[in-house]
């Protein structure tokens, strides 16, 4: 029920994994609400990848989608084959894709409404979430979707993934395109890719580097030992690349910069030098 479709039952006991535990019980809206419409009611069997973090309104994030959505969908073996799934009431193209991809596009209900009453629900909670240390997640991901990567697309294996008109991106962008551009590396805007391509990329790329952003939870593809470089802006810092990266044996490095009220970042170039010969990219 609500944004997030959160799991109640018919005494409106509310579900504890369904919002993500206790530490975020009373920020979730299925906790919040203060009234809600008559429930639709879908008959058969359902599951959901609707939550906070993938609310039914707006079109989820890349990172959410990857994360806390799509690893839910590990257990539909274990489901009714008849079982469908309540997913946000936008998707953007890639999220389709991915869903298409996995064979299961004709199988989702685009779910706008806050009040939803199912006749069967098989509930499958988050697992690997942005912010939560997943093997499990992680895993089932890259069984899933590594075969599926486009085998006709050829990217570069050294890159810089670029951030156009956004938050979180470098002052000084052209410089430091210039800096790596002059080392041999490409610039991808990872955003024109499928989503089969993205996979493939970085699946087989040496090393990335770029300001820290969704994209990097690409990491989820990337063989053990590839070389993966953040800079980080000073006013937000979050760890969910670097734990992706334990997992699948990346070679992590980072480092943190000034930045202003978008964190907006003025990258060194000096300390990128520094940061290369210490992962063994020097030019």
């Amino acid at each position: 029920m609500s944004q997030s479709l959160a799991l109640l039952d018919d005494k409106k006991r509310l579900c504890r994994e369904s919002v993500y535990g206790d530490l975020c019980l009373e920020d979730d809206p299925a906790w919040r609400y203060w009234s809600l419409p008559e429930p639709i009611q879908l008959a058969g069997n359902w599951t959901s990848v609707v939550s906070r973090w993938t609310p039914n309104p707006g079109v989820p994030t890349f990172s959410h989608w990857l994360l806390d959505a799509l690893p839910r969908l590990a257990l539909l073996q274990e489901f009714p084959a008849d079982t469908k799934i309540l997913v946000p009431a936008k998707l953007a193209g890639y999220q389709q894709e991915t869903l298409k991809l996995l064979g299961l596009l004709d199988r989702v209900r685009y779910t706008p409404e806050p009040h939803v009453l199912v006749e069967n629900y098989y509930f499958s909670a988050p697992t690997a979430m942005i912010s939560s240390y997943s093997p499990y997640g992680v895993n089932w991901l890259r069984s899933a979707f590594l075969p599926l990567a486009d085998k006709t697309y050829r990217g570069p294996k050294r890159f810089i993934i670029q951030r156009k008109g956004k938050s979180r991106g470098i002052l000084n962008e052209a410089a430091v395109n210039e800096f790596f551009t002059k080392l041999g590396w490409a610039i991808i805007d990872t955003e024109t890719l499928t989503f089969a391509q993205e996979i493939e990329l970085f699946a087989h790329a040496e090393a990335y580097a770029g300001v820290l952003g969704s994209g990097f939870t690409n990491g989820l593809w990337s063989r053990p030992g590839c070389k993966v470089i953040t800079f980080v802006a000073d006013t937000w810092v979050d760890g969910w690349v670097e734990w992706i990266c334990e997992v699948n044996q990346l070679e992590y490095h980072w480092q943190m910069f000034p930045s202003d009220h978008m964190m907006m970042m003025t990258v060194d170039l000096g300390e990128v030098k520094k940061l290369l010969v210490k992962a063994g990219l020097e030019a």
